[in-house]
């Protein structure tokens, strides 16, 4: 048996023998919600991150687990979210694998017969359910969303008097407290997974409404922009309205935690905060493969499991949360899933690198070169133990299976990242 499922085999058995429920899950999945927040700025580094309050989201990293080093598996929506639900590579993904354009007529598509974790968590005793931009799975339970989903930014600034403006606020609150309400009423007596599809940080935004409704002032972030970026009043001006809509998301959260307390099901839910891909709209950013829009958020609260204000080194990827997920509930993952569980991650008790198989943190480009979706797929994803990485014939087939990559792998040797530092920002 692999070393690393042996291991999560053990901790799982532990959960078992220990008597313990089996977690709620509430995955908080942001659309377009870039590695953007209060608990991720660095002294050493300036960023947007400085600017903006996120209490909420501090909160959650605080009592539990951040991940410095997590990374979309393709830093394009439909993509990275069809790796996410069936935990395998998105190259695998057959009409999922790109954004749009994909033809299979006459032919099997491969994305349809891929097993999806939330029908695993469904046959083993979970209720599922999701709302507004989320994941390709049928739910067991059906949430009405109140409506079309009420952008911050966009609804607010309808307002034109700060009366009306303070009206519309709280239809954003109230939409997203109905939203979790319902689902904790419809889940009294059964473990639940919701995963719950904010679309605040996709674009458009209000013009000038981070500062208009948040108080963001476009002039604090100078100095703090990507170097790449011209440090311009309309280049801020543009960052302080993603940042207002960062902070919307930042008042959700925290109406999740709210509810989930309320209820007393917040000891036994684990509650994930993470984005599809990158910052959209800017150079780097949303479909690039540069840190700006591969650079995930990935933080994770779960009372009484995870060890509070712990940080991981490990280099991840958003694939793995399905077989973190299954693990945590018990379920035993599909042959056919190439994620792996974060289950020791979360359950470790010291911060920094707590698995070394997982390869170390590089720059997205590659030998001062621009990147291919082949390259850094084999480069990010490969552990550093071994050094292997698929070759071409076998990312561009979307039916690979597992073990005829085994058979295609050869060994190769470890070459040192030579990235200009301007391309490494």
């Amino acid at each position: 048996m692999n070393k690393k499922w042996l291991v999560v085999c053990i901790l799982g058995s532990a959960l078992a023998a220990a008597g313990e429920e089996r977690p709620n899950i509430v995955f908080f999945f942001a659309d377009d919600w870039g590695r953007t927040a209060g608990c991720y700025a660095d002294a050493k580094a300036p960023s947007p991150s400085d600017v903006v309050k996120t209490p909420n989201i501090d909160r959650v990293a605080a009592e539990g687990v951040r991940f410095d080093n997590a990374f979309y598996d393709c830093p394009q929506c439909r993509p990275s979210r069809a790796a996410i639900v069936t935990g395998c590579y998105f190259w695998r993904c057959g009409s999922n694998a790109i954004l749009s354009g994909s033809d299979f007529s006459g032919q099997e598509n491969p994305f349809d017969r891929m097993v999806r974790f939330p029908h695993l968590l469904a046959d083993n005793g979970y209720e599922t359910a999701k709302l507004f931009k989320t994941l390709e799975f049928d739910p067991t339970l059906k949430i009405n969303g109140g409506g079309n989903y009420k952008r911050y930014g966009l609804h607010v600034s309808l307002g034109k008097t700060d009366t009306v403006r303070e009206k519309l606020r709280q239809e954003v609150i109230d939409q997203t407290r109905e939203s979790i309400q319902k689902v904790l009423a419809q889940c009294k007596d059964k473990p639940f997974f919701f995963v719950f599809g904010p679309i605040n940080t996709h674009r458009p935004y209000a013009p000038e409404s981070g500062e208009a409704l948040w108080g963001i002032n476009p002039d604090d972030l100078k100095g703090k922009l990507p170097p790449y970026l011209p440090d311009e009043p309309e280049v801020r001006t543009d960052m302080a309205d993603y940042l207002g809509e960062v902070q919307a998301l930042d008042l959700m959260v925290g109406i999740f935690m709210e509810e989930l307390e309320k209820t007393g099901q917040a000891t036994n839910t684990m509650l994930v905060l993470a984005g599809d891909n990158g910052i959209p709209g800017f150079p780097r950013g949303k479909t690039q493969l540069y840190n700006l829009g591969g650079h995930a958020p990935l933080i994770v609260r779960w009372p009484g499991r995870i060890k509070p204000g712990r940080t991981v080194s490990d280099l991840v990827t958003l694939k793995d949360l399905g077989a973190t997920f299954l693990e945590a509930a018990g379920v035993k993952p599909p042959v056919p899933m190439d994620a792996r569980s974060l289950l020791p991650q979360l359950l470790a008790e010291k911060s920094g690198i707590i698995d070394p198989t997982h390869a170390t943190p590089r720059s997205l480009v590659a030998n001062g070169m621009p990147p291919t979706p082949a390259r850094e797929t084999c480069r990010i994803l490969r552990a550093p133990s071994t050094r292997r990485s698929l070759p071409t014939s076998a990312i561009l087939s979307p039916t690979v299976s597992p073990l005829a990559i085994q058979r295609l792998r050869k060994p190769e040797p470890s070459t040192p990242d030579r990235s200009p530092t301007w391309m490494t920002a």
